[in-house]
């Protein structure tokens, strides 16, 4: 039997279907507690009662990003997907943020014993991209439940593709593709309270949006002082200014090709933000090495493109 991830959409939030996505997983953390109310009174210094209180379930697991493991859980995560195809098998997804988001059950298998962790009322709290050179595009994905039981573990169908990878990335920024970048750290994120607990239940009663963020750095070749300039305020900027000019970022992975044409030629992975600002830069030198930039910064809602980050994946599936 295999170690490994698997998951499915709800149709009703905290009601359990069975597997019908599984990820080959890097490793978990998806811990449970059973948050135990003591309850101290006068008559001994020993606790008399230990009492279950609210059932809390969640953590996070890291994975390599393929064409094919994605999917569902950009839908989880964002909440809204409109698919298109060529009529020959491709399909571009595309994801944006929405005011719902979809539940998920989880099975964790851990090759023990001949069960697994069904876990129930799923929310993908964020999921956090990175992108170092040299490697292949990494994630790591928080989560979090409101029950869990266990099952006996399904038989999965593990993707085949091949991850997506540092080299077949590009950035631009306002339309002009970045030179250099060393590496990429991108994390969208839901703002889900694990303690909106309602009486009569020990168990989430369902998933609470409030904020949505969308965060991250590059680190970039210090070459030359270009993006200093655009972290001051503008092309042009010599000091700080009171007026930040925002610009536009998409970071695109494209894989092999899918034997289509045109935007279904290659697998992609692809992330748009088009309003952006710059909220932080560091680049110092140690002796003679090398100087790398880090530029941090923040996605904000556009207007006119209706959102702050939208999603485009390419691949051979009907559905996320």
């Amino acid at each position: 039997m295999a170690r490994f991830i698997g998951l499915a959409e709800e149709t009703t939030y905290g009601t359990a279907v069975d597997a019908d996505h599984w990820i080959d997983v890097v490793s978990e953390s998806i811990t449970s507690s059973q948050e135990m109310i003591d309850v101290e009174t006068a008559a001994y210094r020993a606790r008399r009662y230990r009492i279950p209180g609210p059932y809390r379930v969640g953590g996070s697991f890291d994975m390599i990003v393929a064409p094919d493991n994605i999917g569902l859980l950009l839908k989880a995560l964002l909440g809204s997907v409109s698919t298109t195809n060529d009529g020959g098998g491709r399909y571009k997804h595309t994801f944006t943020h929405d005011t719902t988001i979809p539940s998920l059950t989880l099975e964790i298998c851990p090759d023990v014993g001949n069960r697994s962790r069904q876990i129930t009322g799923v929310g993908v709290r964020s999921i956090s991209f990175e992108s170092p050179a040299r490697e292949a595009l990494s994630a790591t994905v928080d989560v979090i439940g409101s029950y869990e039981k266990l099952i006996t573990p399904s038989t999965p169908t593990l993707p085949t593709l091949r991850p997506f990878v540092f080299y077949e990335g590009s950035l631009t920024m306002n339309g002009s593709t970045i030179a250099n970048v060393e590496a990429v750290r991108l994390t969208i994120e839901n703002d889900i309270p694990d303690d909106a607990f309602v009486l009569g239940s020990r168990y989430l009663p369902g998933l609470r949006l409030q904020g949505f963020t969308v965060s991250g750095e590059m680190d970039i070749t210090f070459l030359s002082w270009d993006y200093y300039k655009r972290f001051f305020g503008s092309a042009t900027a010599s000091a700080p200014s009171t007026e930040v000019e925002s610009v536009s970022l998409k970071l695109t992975y494209t894989g092999p090709s899918t034997g289509g044409s045109g935007e279904y030629a290659n697998y992609k992975l692809e992330f748009d933000m088009p309003k952006v600002y710059l909220d932080t830069s560091e680049a110092t030198f140690d002796r003679r090495e090398r100087i790398v930039q880090t530029l941090g910064f923040t996605a904000i809602y556009d207007e006119s493109s209706d959102y702050a980050i939208q999603v485009v994946l390419v691949n051979t599936s009907s559905s996320p």
